[in-house]
């Protein structure tokens, strides 16, 4: 459930001077002890949803709200 009245507020922004990093490849990245991993949430979705389904058997049906 979403709470409306919360609000993040940013304090700060930190930048690394590093060369720009293509985010639309999938791994790990190291400019000195700088490392960056770009993942690929829709897969590591799937792959939670078949175990899920594994678990709970194929006639499961899934609401998300």
């Amino acid at each position: 459930m979403c709470n409306a009245n919360f609000v993040l507020q940013i304090s700060e922004i930190k930048t690394a001077g590093i060369p720009d990093t293509d985010l639309s490849s999938v791994g790990v990245v190291s400019y000195g002890d700088f490392t960056i991993e770009v993942i690929d949430p829709v897969s590591d979705y799937l792959e939670l949803m078949e175990v899920c389904s594994e678990i709970l058997g194929s006639n499961t049906l899934f609401l998300f709200h």
